[in-house]
């Protein structure tokens, strides 16, 4: 899933000790590369998997604004348990941005971990209900695409979970359930 509201991927980078030889600039030309190929519109521009190496090198390198980036990339090539840990890592980094706890909470509940999901698009939506910049600019895009608000966004997701919870459980539907868990994706250490 693209990380929803791509216009914010313009902010500033947090610079942080880098752990490897890249540099801190080497770090940013990749992060900016990457969300180059990751939000891009033209779908023939698109590369998820290249954009994925370089918010790599971007984390590598210091740039740990590129955890929620890298998260939503993840989300998109299927690898929801490798996203779930990088939205924590950029949940740490920025506790009050309510969509990073709603891709958690996505993730979550594609892996089937209801509660959890849960548990996190309650706090989206607490937290989107907050008056701030960031949500003003959340709640204005949300607008453009036709919606009334990111709370009632949030809040729809939050049902749609808790009736996939309930329908999660019915005989019938459970083995299916477990089977498309069992089928999801974790990324390749080696591959990075």
């Amino acid at each position: 899933m693209k990380k929803w509201f791509s216009f914010l991927s313009n902010r500033k980078e947090t610079p942080k000790e880098s752990q490897g030889e890249l540099s801190f600039s080497d770090g940013r030309a990749a992060y900016q590369e990457a969300k180059k190929l990751f939000y891009t519109n033209d779908q023939k521009e698109r590369n998820d998997e290249q954009a994925l190496l370089l918010f790599d090198k971007a984390i590598e390198s210091g740039i740990t604004d590129a955890y929620a980036d890298r998260a939503f990339c993840l989300q998109g090539l299927k690898y929801h348990y490798d996203a779930i840990s990088d939205f924590d890592s950029a949940i740490n980094n920025c506790p009050n941005d309510a969509n990073l706890f709603y891709g958690r909470g996505h993730s979550k509940k594609i892996i089937g971990n209801y509660d959890c999901a849960i548990i996190d698009l309650n706090e989206a939506v607490e937290l989107s209900s907050i008056e701030s910049d960031l949500n003003k600019a959340y709640n204005d895009e949300m607008q453009i695409q036709g919606g009334s608000s990111v709370t009632q966004f949030y809040e729809f997701q939050l049902q749609d979970i808790m009736d996939r919870k309930e329908s999660s459980q019915e005989k019938n539907l459970k083995e299916l359930y477990e089977r498309r868990i069992k089928e999801i994706k974790r990324r390749n250490i080696s591959s990075k």
